[in-house]
């Protein structure tokens, strides 16, 4: 319990989320089966159904649009991928209370006791931060519906929000040593609304060349069309679509980055948005209601409705493995080297050593030969028997200093297992100079002086001990 909420020393998660990984803990004590993981996925899923519902109903559209809007909220491919992916619950969660506290903020509005709402609010950015621009969207609802703004409350709905948004990116900052990264807006509201109105699933990459997005003439031409939007819906006073629009864009800022790394600029972007498309889709829902009469809205509801199913049937097939996932994500991106690293990952966990060695070479030099994929592909080589490979890729790793120590480890753990595996002459002179390649001679010296005169070994181990004694006559 306490490493979930305040050990921060682990570097596989950059996000400080302990109520995501709580759940997991909660699963665990009560019934350790994966089935239950995926039933608890599908169980919130169908909670957030429930709550978005009751709190549609605020907002008094009419049945036949909530019906719509909950349809496709249900079984959009993008939302789908949150649903099925067990990672995918701190977005789940995060908009379980985030509706809770809509829900509470409505309710109680009007009483005293609006504070409430703070609470489910809190619990949603320790889910996932990605609701942090929430308290920004109840100024402006406030401002423009009520006339009104309880300072108070909303400067420590602020608070909160700058110290969470701090506290994860400082964290951020810190383990991702090889980046620079400068938030954006725009760019991954255009990313996010190209995937929906698509209807694209399955996205396995967190960031693409800059020139794809930045520059290409779709993209700037959503940002006009976007601003555009904005001042249109301002000036005509339409004050819940200006609402829905900004809140989408403010929402899609604490997933979003333009991001400097191994000197190429890219673009990144969170691929799982299940919360902020809830304010797209009821933007596009009301924007359809005013160009197209409701039986119109009905039949393209009934088309939407069959393209997502199979869609999301699709998708369900490419998430039933690891293995399915990642042949369809190295089928689409082949020269990706995050995909072929994970697909290599994926065969190796199937024990599939001989058939994920080429994928660990390709993700490695992709990947500008990054330490960590090279521990990776140094260990897949070592299952595959290819110890002087494995060798050559961790003496490459441990150039880089903040991995020494771990590249040998490795290198150690695995000699020695070689050694006392066949106790060849072969195999101790290889733990012996590795010994020597670290620089520690004495240790290679202290090694190789039981065996000094063992018939077996000294006639090629006395000749490797003389060289220690003569180029590090420190060890005499």
């Amino acid at each position: 319990m306490k490493s979930i909420f305040l050990d921060r020393s682990s570097d596989k998660e950059v996000l400080y989320i302990p109520l995501f990984y709580f759940s997991f803990l909660l699963e665990h004590i009560l019934h350790g089966s994966i089935e239950v993981l995926y039933l608890t996925n599908i169980l919130i899923h169908l909670l957030n159904i429930t709550l978005l519902f009751v709190l549609l109903k605020h907002f008094k559209l009419s049945s036949m649009l909530i019906l719509f809007i909950l349809l496709i909220f249900a079984i959009h491919p993008i939302q789908v991928e949150s649903v099925t992916w067990l990672m995918g619950r701190k977005d789940l969660l995060a908009c379980l209370f985030i509706l809770i506290a809509g829900l509470s903020y409505f309710k109680l509005s009007e009483s005293q006791f609006n504070v409430i709402y703070l609470v489910p609010f809190m619990l949603a950015c320790l889910a996932k931060p990605i609701v942090l621009m929430i308290p920004l969207c109840i100024i402006v609802y406030e401002y423009l519906y009520r006339k009104r703004i309880n300072w108070g409350i909303n400067s420590f709905l602020i608070l909160i929000v700058v110290v969470v948004y701090n506290l994860n990116h400082s964290f951020i900052a810190q383990k991702k040593e090889d980046r620079f990264e400068l938030v954006n807006l725009t760019f991954g509201a255009w990313h996010w609304v190209k995937r929906f109105l698509l209807v694209e699933p399955v996205e396995p990459l967190y960031f693409w060349p800059i020139e794809e997005h930045l520059f290409s003439f779709v993209g700037l031409l959503f940002i006009f069309i976007t601003l555009g939007a904005l001042v249109f819906h301002y000036k005509k006073k339409q004050n819940l679509s200006f609402i829905l629009l900004l809140s989408f864009l403010l929402n899609s800022l604490p997933s979003t980055y333009i991001l400097l790394k191994h000197n190429r600029f890219f673009f990144s972007a969170d691929r799982y948005s299940y919360f902020p498309l809830i304010f797209l889709l009821i933007y596009l829902i009301l924007l359809m209601k005013k160009l197209v009469n409701q039986h119109k809205v009905i039949i393209i509801a009934c088309v939407l409705a069959v393209i997502m199913s199979y869609k999301s049937h699709k998708a369900l097939s490419i998430w039933s493995s690891d293995i399915t996932f990642w042949t369809h994500c190295i089928q689409k991106y082949p020269n990706e080297g995050r995909v072929n690293r994970l697909y290599a990952i994926a065969l190796r966990n199937q024990g599939n050593f001989e058939e994920a060695t080429p994928y660990f070479s390709i993700a490695y030099e992709l990947e500008n030969y990054y330490p960590k994929v090279g521990i990776l592909y140094a260990e897949n080589l070592i299952e595959t028997g290819d110890s002087i490979k494995a060798i050559e890729v961790l003496k490459e790793v441990r150039e880089n200093v903040n991995f020494l120590m771990k590249a040998d480890q490795v290198a150690i753990k695995h000699l020695k297992e070689e050694f006392n595996r066949s106790s060849s002459v072969g195999h101790l002179l290889n733990l012996a100079e590795y010994y020597v390649f670290m620089n520690q001679p004495l240790r290679a010296k202290v090694l190789l002086e039981p065996y000094l005169t063992k018939d077996d070994y000294k006639e090629s181990v006395v000749p490797f001990y003389d060289l220690i004694l003569e180029v590090f006559p420190e060890t005499r």
